[in-house]
Order: C-alpha cells, then sequence, then structure tokens
C-alpha cells in the first residue's frame, strides 16, 4: 500500500499536505482489510449488486476508491445525516434549514441552504478545543460543513473539580449505556434525565422492545448529583437537559456566526435518535421558530445513503494574481480533472446520464494568508471572464464577512471540481396506520412552564392535515419528539410534523 501526498492532496500547503497523506497511509491497511471482509461476506451471503461507500463529502464511491483513499471517509457518517436532511429540504421547498442531528454519543448541526449542505475543502481532526481554529490536526479533504459536540443521549451526567454539573465528554455508548437500560451502568446519561422528566416512555423504548428502568435512574441521579448540589432529584434531572441544550445552542450559533447567518432566519430538522426529544428546546434558545421531524427520524440517516449520488473531488494547485491567470492552462486543468471525474464516476454509473460539473476557485485577497472557495462560472473560460469570476468572489466574501476590499487585487491559489451524476429520487410515502392516534396522558416538564399534563400520540397512526396544539408528545419506534404549550404540529403529506413555535414577550 503506497500514498502519494500530490495523489491524496495536489493543491499547495505543504503541511496540510503531508498531514493528509499520513494519515491516509495510517488508516489504510485496516480500512482496505475491513472493506475486503465486508465485499466478501456479502457475496457469501448472495449480495450481487454495487457497493458503494459514503465519502465525507456527502456522494458515494467505489470501494477500490474508499481503499486508495481511505482519508475521504473520515467524516462519512454524519455525512449521511445532513445529505437526507438535503434531500427532505427540496422535498418540503425549504431553502434554509438547519440539520440537526443527535444520536448516542455526538450532537450535529449543519446548514442546508438551497436544498444542498455546506462543504468545505479543508478539516481539523483531533482537536483540542472544540471550538479553537488551529488546535486540531489540518487535513486536505473535501467534507460537509458542520460542528459536533460530545453531547448525546448516552453524554454522562457528573460534576466537575468545583462541584459544578457538567454534561459530556465523557460517554456510557450502547455498553453498559444509560442507567435506564439496565445492562449495568451506573452514572446518569442524558437518556436517563429525558425519562425522568417524561419524555421517553419507559414502556415504548424502542417500540416497546426495552423497557425502561425508571427507579433506577431516580437512584443513580440522587446519588451522583442530587444529594451532593443539595437539590431534588427531579431538579436535577432538569438541569441535566439544560447543560445539554445549552451547549448545543452556543455551537450552533457559532457555526452560523462564523458564517455571517442568524438562526431565526433558519427552520430546524431534527432527526437521530435524541435529536427530536432536544428540538423543542433546542430551537426555543435559538429563537427557532419552525420545526420539520421527519418520520423515522431516529434512522433517517439511512435515507443520506439511499439519497445520496455517486460524486468525486478534484483540485490542481495554479497560483496567480487573477489579472495574470492564463486562462488557457486553467481550461486544460479543468478539461483534464473532467476527464478523470468521468472515468471514475463511470465505473459507478457507466452510462454518465446527468453528470453534473461544477467549476470553484481558492481565491483571497492580495496579502492574506488563507483562502475562501468561489463558484465560478463553467468554461472554457477567457480573460473577458475575469470580471465575473472576481464579482463571484466579491459576493461571496461579502457574505461571510459583511464587507469587501476595493481596489485590492485578487489571487487564485488553486481549482476545483466538483463532479456529481445528481441526487437520487425516492418517495417517502406514507400511509397511517389504523389504530387509535392517541395514548394515555403523562407529566413532562418543559422549561418555562413546568411539570404539564401532555397528550402523548402514535406517530404512525396520524393522517396528513392533523393539526395538534401542545402540549404534546409524539412516539415512534426509534424516537419521541415533544412540544410545549407554545407550539401548533401539523401533519404534511409526508408524514413531517411540521411545528410552529409561538414565543412570548419573556422568551
Amino acid at each position: 500500500l503506497v500514498t502519494i501526498s500530490s495523489a491524496v492532496a495536489p493543491e499547495i500547503r505543504e503541511y496540510e499536505r503531508t498531514n493528509t497523506a499520513c494519515v491516509n497511509a495510517y488508516v489504510q491497511p485496516r480500512v482496505s482489510g475491513y472493506l475486503d471482509r465486508l465485499a466478501g461476506e456479502l457475496a457469501e451471503l448472495g449480495f450481487d449488486g454495487d457497493l458503494s461507500i459514503m465519502l465525507s463529502s456527502g456522494g458515494l464511491t467505489t470501494i477500490e476508491e474508499a481503499k486508495a483513499y481511505p482519508v475521504k471517509l473520515i467524516e462519512s457518517g454524519p455525512a449521511a445525516g445532513a445529505m437526507a436532511a438535503a434531500y427532505i429540504a427540496r422535498q418540503i421547498g425549504e431553502d434554509h434549514l438547519i440539520s440537526f442531528d443527535m444520536g448516542g454519543t455526538t450532537a450535529k448541526t449543519c446548514l442546508i441552504e438551497n436544498a444542498n449542505p455546506h462543504v468545505k475543502y479543508d478539516f481539523e481532526a483531533g482537536r483540542l478545543e472544540r471550538f479553537k481554529v488551529g488546535s486540531g490536526l489540518p487535513l486536505k479533504v473535501t467534507v460537509i460543513d458542520m460542528i459536533e459536540i460530545s453531547g448525546g443521549g448516552g453524554s454522562i451526567a457528573s460534576l466537575d473539580a468545583l462541584g459544578l454539573m457538567k454534561v459530556g465528554p465523557r460517554s456510557a455508548g450502547s455498553v453498559p449505556g444509560p442507567v435506564a437500560y439496565g445492562k449495568g451502568g451506573t452514572e446518569p446519561t442524558v437518556t436517563d434525565a429525558d425519562l425522568l422528566l417524561g419524555y421517553l416512555n419507559p414502556e415504548y423504548f424502542l417500540g416497546g422492545e426495552m423497557e425502561l428502568g425508571l427507579d433506577a435512574v431516580r437512584a443513580a441521579i440522587e446519588k451522583h448529583l442530587a444529594s451532593k448540589l443539595d437539590m431534588g432529584v427531579d431538579q436535577a434531572a432538569g438541569g441535566i437537559q439544560k447543560i445539554i441544550n445549552e451547549n448545543m445552542a452556543a455551537a450552533t450559533r457559532m457555526h452560523l456566526a462564523e458564517k455571517g447567518k442568524d438562526p431565526r432566519s433558519y427552520t430546524m430538522l431534527a432527526f437521530g435518535g435524541a435529536g427530536p426529544v432536544h428540538a423543542y428546546s433546542l430551537a426555543k434558545l435559538l429563537k427557532v421558530r419552525k420545526i420539520v421531524v421527519p418520520i423515522g427520524a431516529g434512522v433517517i440517516s439511512a435515507l443520506g445513503f439511499l439519497v445520496a449520488a455517486p460524486s468525486t473531488d478534484s483540485a490542481r494547485g495554479y497560483f496567480s494574481s487573477l489579472e495574470s491567470v492564463d486562462w488557457d492552462k486553467v481550461n486544460h486543468l479543468f478539461s483534464d480533472m473532467e476527464a478523470e471525474a468521468s472515468d471514475m464516476l463511470g465505473k459507478t454509473e457507466p452510462s454518465l446520464k446527468g453528470i453534473q460539473f461544477k467549476w470553484l476557485a481558492d481565491m483571497r485577497y492580495h496579502g492574506q494568508g488563507f483562502e475562501i472557495t468561489v463558484e465560478i462560472p463553467r468554461g472554457p473560460l477567457s480573460k473577458a471572464d475575469a470580471t465575473e469570476v472576481r464579482k463571484s468572489f466579491d459576493q461571496t466574501y461579502n457574505e461571510l464577512f459583511g464587507r469587501t476590499v476595493d481596489n485590492v487585487p485578487v489571487e487564485v491559489v488553486n481549482w476545483r471540481l466538483a463532479s456529481s451524476l445528481g441526487v437520487q429520487d425516492i418517495s417517502l410515502a406514507h400511509e397511517p396506520v389504523e389504530t387509535p392516534a392517541e395514548k394515555p396522558s403523562r407529566m413532562v416538564f418543559f422549561p418555562g412552564f413546568g411539570n404539564v399534563e401532555t397528550r402523548v400520540f402514535d406517530r404512525y397512526a396520524l393522517c396528513y392535515g392533523t393539526v395538534i396544539q401542545g402540549p404534546a408528545i409524539f412516539e415512534e419506534r426509534e424516537s419521541s419528539f415533544n412540544v410545549g404549550p407554545d407550539a401548533t404540529v401539523t401533519v404534511d403529506e409526508f408524514a413531517n410534523l411540521i411545528v410552529d413555535v409561538a414565543y412570548r414577550e419573556k422568551d
């Protein structure tokens, strides 16, 4: 197995390129072995289809490409959720969406605009400080741009050295898991707090396949938190929920602020096993007025694999001031990249129907040390197109930083090509089951409202057009969604729950 830096990251910045090559070489033996075993075992089971692998960019690639460049898989898991969110955004006509994916270990947010997730062309692995740029190992790989925190259903609540409650980064994982699972977990987790506050039904977890232990949860929160903080068990559980929600809200605000965006202008799409449980409270903290929760929210990332398209990203380093660019050379670079992309995608889809090419450039003002990636017109380009390229740069720069710098030359560092075969189209139609929609009510805690008698609904029995005023809980096998008294829920034609949140003056 040989890794060549010029093949893994054919662009300038030697340190980042070296890191990328080293990481690729480090993980390649294990990833290659795993993929070979996977393909072999699938063949033994009778699978004779094409095996595609998800990339961190949100596209699909062949098993051969994944084995050659495993560094491109580094964030491929969360990418599937973002692709599912983008597909749903396209289906329901939402142009500005915050994708909120919360599972057992982490929570991720991503911006979806014009039905496409934000993409960036570098990534920091292993950050020492989660929000501090430069504290990790910089890699030159294409990834969906999201922020991730160690906050999930299994995150453990404990006391720090000052005796203050904190949530995460330690996690109970799936083994032993939260105390409620009864599988050996002893320290209280976010899931345990959610159960105690009423968000989860102890008799309908995993559709009733697992019963949760409420008494064990009370004892664990009392032992590890409440007794040491001189507060009640319910109050301590509320503290766990407040901390995890505030952590996620802070991360989301920072992620949007870095892009000059305001969360109040966005709709939130919540999924993952724990995402719908915390979506309402998170939306309130961010002042988001509309929430969308798809049916099957706990497994919606799998949809991302179904709708993702075969894709590839290419780059070439050619530094020049914009006014001095040799456009014939640029056209030649893109021609080579398009030919390579067509060859690679042809291995996935021989017909190459609907292949889409997007030309991009890494650009900066003269004197700056880092670049922004700008979409440019697809060529052939000539000197006459320099004005349009400069206009695209100024527009993108202004969106990010709220200003442009006149009369300063612009430089181009790298030229990029994004190639895709187009998004797969599948139907998400849902037929409600013929069972009573409403279940027995229960007491649920909502911040700002306290404990409230709350109606509970079977998610699968709700029909298109149903309107429900909160407080309410909507249960399904893999997740549970709740809204407070200030929210109205409507079921759309795709069985999504569309939530409108009304804010009071004190909110």
